[in-house]
């Protein structure tokens, strides 16, 4: 493994256990980057000063020479980047690297994110913080385990200005991802199915079309030759045939085909073809072999195809020779484990290739209907268990790192202690036991904590007005955490470490590696634990500063079995914005758009505003669920002042509008003499994510209005509107024909068509 020198920038190698600790890098590639032989030129004394002069301006020396000033001030030796430390002009040192790649982040002290296209402002999760979710790093393939593998992991903005981690930031990167907590922080993967991996990747991208099979091994704890020139699909399907050799997960079968201009392909076999046919399959649970299944075989590859038992039963009357197939895994409906099914074609005896390969079935039909057989599925063209990287037995010591703000603001240490479930019985210890010398850091280095929960608070108290806040930090589940006191409310430090306890108060803090809280006097305190190195030894700095007033942070609401899959039809075309951000999200499964709507708990709401294309308010339709039960409403916005905020606001159970949430029709309509809005809501019985599917249309009489009026022309239309009603109340047969007529014919003609019709009438 070669790796960066950050005082003498020079390339060294290292073998095995001989590997020192390091700080490695993940970033998209640009323009401009240095190879491993630039980088050999730049340190050769053979190269022209010139040429190394060229070689200094690039855009990729920049990038590895900040990378290895950020290592170097958190004491780190060495930095590996894959542009210089991997050999590319050699195929076997090439193929080497990229089956090592996850080890390689996974061994690594701390992961630096650098987002090119990311410029911090106070909070990643504001609405105008967008840049963060469209950063090109959270679409490309290889970023995958590159998120996924490392265990500290800090992103940074285009000044590398340090924006937060993925466990302070766990959050913001489970909704722009949509990996949960555990496969994020825990590095957990034992409890997600292969499906459920395998959409985690099903909207990213490489530059070569193999390397979306290539940058999931790691993933997926496999390993397999590199052969560029073997074409996405084939790659792909080598990686799925490698994964069953150690894997009885059945979802790796749970797929839906794409859709080529409308067109599904008509016979496949079990195996996807791309990553971005699991994109429907992310809640799709493994399940256990099915009770009736005596002896059960494993599938396998064979020279007939893919063998595997399973249960069938015939798909119909008009489908011959076209059988349901069960797999082993299952999908959660309305708190309901489901059946996930395929369909195949029998071929000949035995054998069989899948059919309808566009939809998966999901059912609750029992097994007494199946029949198991042994079949064997071919391509009609000619995992693993994940990789368990042993935790061992391993200390955590903290530095703590007072910065100058708080040296110079006043408060001192007043008290230290530390909590242990190691200690049988369980004790309360005084004092920090020293794990590396003081002398070599100049501050105190406490205390080292073990693998299993033990904690510690600091008790800061200011020298004048004697206020009070404490820093607790620890370990839980092998994972650094921390959290502040600021209200001691008369309790000791015993007390406050008895409280983050299982089952006490503060038992369900989470683990985050950053935290703030608030002072008198329009101050915080923020506390921020970073890896670092002293001596050969991987710490862990704890950051404790005082830093001007921060406002407090809503975090994001985890992801829900509850909620809105909303499709939106409007002829032609409008403008539509979601209110909370926080709670909405987009996807595309299989070419369609749709936004969803979370429901984190039994009360929730949100709602899609319609305007026109100049701005606008047209009409906002509000979906929510009381105590589970659905209900819908509509709001008319376009003589109303209100905003989305105030809208959302009054449904509050104090709010004007609070009476409205009350259980609807799964289809409503409403229209006026400009809109006519339906809504339809069923439940959710497919794939996609949330319990119901919801789709809008609006239209004015079959022609919406809204792309082609802006403000003036929509008074315009008011004012004939109003002449309208004038005329009805007069006996006009059709009064509401000259709104209509309004959109297409000029103001002249209009009145002189009013004038004609006044003249009839009479």
């Amino acid at each position: 493994m070669r790796l960066i020198n950050t005082t003498t920038f020079r390339l060294e190698q290292f073998y095995g256990s001989k590997i020192p600790l390091y700080a490695i890098l993940s970033h998209v590639w640009g323009d401009q980057e240095m190879s491993f032989q630039d980088f050999e030129a730049l340190q050769s004394n053979s190269t022209p000063r010139k040429r190394k002069k060229q070689l200094e301006n690039t855009k990729g020396y920049r990038k590895i020479w900040n990378a290895c000033q950020l290592a170097q001030s958190h004491s780190f030796e060495y930095v590996w980047v894959d542009t210089c430390c991997i050999n590319k002009e050699s195929s076997a040192e090439l193929s080497e690297a990229i089956n090592s790649m996850y080890k390689y982040y996974h061994g690594s002290q701390v992961c630096y994110v650098y987002l090119l296209d990311v410029k911090r402002t106070v909070d990643p999760r504001s609405d105008q913080e967008k840049s963060l979710r469209r950063s090109r790093w959270f679409t490309r393939g290889w970023t995958l385990q590159e998120l996924l593998a490392p265990t500290g992991l800090v992103f940074l903005d285009e000044e590398w200005v340090d924006m937060g981690t993925k466990c302070s930031l766990q959050d913001v990167v489970t909704a722009v991802t949509g990996i949960p907590y555990q496969a994020l922080i825990q590095n957990d993967f034992r409890t997600f199915s292969t499906a459920t991996k395998m959409s985690w990747a099903a909207s990213r991208v490489t530059t070569r079309e193999e390397d979306l099979a290539y940058c999931l091994m790691g993933v997926f704890g496999v390993n397999m030759p590199t052969l560029y020139g073997e074409g996405g699909p084939n790659a792909f399907l080598r990686l799925q045939r490698e994964i069953i050799l150690f894997s009885d997960d059945q979802s790796i079968f749970a797929w839906t085909c794409s859709y080529h201009d409308g067109v599904v392909d008509p016979e496949r076999g079990l195996f996807a073809r791309s990553p971005s046919e699991f994109i429907d399959s992310g809640h799709i649970q493994a399940s256990h072999p099915f009770p009736d299944a005596p002896n059960a075989l494993p599938f396998a590859m064979t020279n007939r195809g893919l063998r595997i038992r399973l249960p069938l039963k015939p798909a119909g009357l008009d489908k011959q020779n076209q059988f349901l197939a069960l797999l082993d895994c299952q999908l959660e409906r309305g708190g309901q484990k489901k059946s996930v099914g395929v369909y195949l074609q029998r071929e000949k005896d035995q054998q069989f290739v899948r059919a309808m390969n566009g939809d998966l079935t999901i059912t609750n039909d029992s097994l007494e209907a199946f029949t198991l057989e042994d079949v064997y599925v071919t391509e009609p063209t000619g995992f693993s268990a994940v990789l368990e990287i042993a935790k061992e037995e391993k200390k955590y010591p903290f530095l703590i790192k007072i910065l100058p703000s708080l040296f110079h603001s006043g408060f001192a240490i007043q008290e230290k202690r530390s909590y242990s479930l190691n200690k049988t019985p369980m004790t309360v210890e005084d004092h920090f036991p020293a794990e590396l010398d003081p002398k070599l850091l100049g501050c105190p280095m406490f205390p080292a904590f073990y693998q299993t929960e033990e904690w510690a608070i600091i008790k800061w108290q200011h020298r004048q007005t004697l206020e009070v806040f404490g820093v607790v930090f620890g370990v839980r589940g092998h994972h650094v955490w921390t959290d502040v006191v600021t209200q001691f409310d008369g309790q000791s430090t015993k007390e406050i470490l008895e409280s983050y306890l299982s089952n006490g108060r503060r038992g369900a803090v989470g683990v985050t590696d950053s935290v703030t809280g608030s002072l008198q006097h329009q101050k915080s305190v923020t506390v921020d634990i970073r890896n670092a190195q002293v001596e050969g030894r991987s710490v862990y700095e704890v950051e404790v500063d005082i830093v001007e007033k921060i406002v407090d942070i809503r975090r994001l609401p985890p992801p829900s079995s509850y909620g809105f899959a909303v499709a939106t039809e409007t002829r032609p075309s409008a403008v539509i914005e979601t209110f909370p951000n926080d709670v909405w999200r987009d996807s595309h499964p299989r070419g369609f758009r749709r936004k969803h709507l979370s429901i984190s708990d039994k009360d929730g709401w949100g709602l899609l505003m319609f305007k026109d294309h100049e701005g606008i308010q047209l009409f906002a339709v509000v979906l929510g669920m009381r105590n589970f039960v659905v209900w819908v409403d509509l709001v008319w916005c376009l003589e109303s002042r209100d905003t989305m905020e105030t809208i959302w606001t009054s449904y509050r159970d104090s709010g004007e509008r609070a009476q409205r949430k009350q259980g609807s029709s799964m289809k409503r309509q409403w229209q006026n003499m400009f809109f006519r809005v339906e809504v339809e809501i069923k439940e959710n019985e497919g794939l996609e994510f949330g319990s119901h599917i919801v789709d809008v249309k609006a239209a004015l009489d079959g022609r919406p209005i809204w792309h082609e009026t802006g403000e003036q022309r929509m008074k315009e239309i008011m004012k004939l509107a109003e002449i309208g009603a004038i005329f009805r109340d007069l006996g006009f047969s059709d009064p509401g024909k000259y709104t209509r007529d309004a959109l297409t014919l000029p103001q002249s003609q209009m009145q002189a068509m009013m004038e004609r019709d006044v003249g009839n009438d009479e």
